[in-house]
């Protein structure tokens, strides 16, 4: 019972924690700075799948901020091997399929290895999907390739 308690007071502490985090990079430069220099020793990446939805929209909208710093954190973030699995919640046909939208064009707003990236991840093809999938429907199918 008690150890019940303290995982969900922890896990609780953690989502609070990661708000903090999503809530500075989208506008203060220091906080950006800091999150960047943390970005491995946080694990931010590791949040991308956790079962609570919640916390993998505000890691993927922590890292969607780090990208629109600069290309060195671009590169950084493109390091951490996140690519794949944010193409992954791009394609599914939850609610964060958006966000993960909206992350992969922050890497596309980089330079051109970045647009390489996203072109031999094949993340061009699902946003065409997307387009032509959901100009004649209200809800997002979820797309195979």
């Amino acid at each position: 019972m008690t150890w019940n308690l303290l995982h969900v007071k922890c896990f609780e502490v953690v989502k609070c924690s990661l708000k903090i985090f999503l809530i500075a990079t989208c506008g203060s430069q220091p906080a950006l700075q800091f999150t960047f220099a943390h970005l491995n020793s946080i694990k931010f990446v590791s949040f991308l799948s956790h079962e609570d939805m919640e916390m993998q929209e505000m890691a993927l909208k922590v890292l969607g901020n780090i990208c629109y710093g600069n290309d060195e954190m671009i590169d950084e973030v493109i390091e951490t091997n996140c690519l794949a699995r944010v193409k992954e919640i791009m394609m599914s046909d939850s609610k964060l399929s958006h966000v993960a939208c909206w992350f992969m064009a922050n890497i596309a707003a980089g330079n051109t290895s970045h647009i390489d990236e996203l072109i031999e991840l094949g993340v061009f093809e699902v946003a065409y999907k997307l387009i032509f999938s959901t100009s004649n429907s209200s809800v997002l199918p979820r797309i195979t390739i």
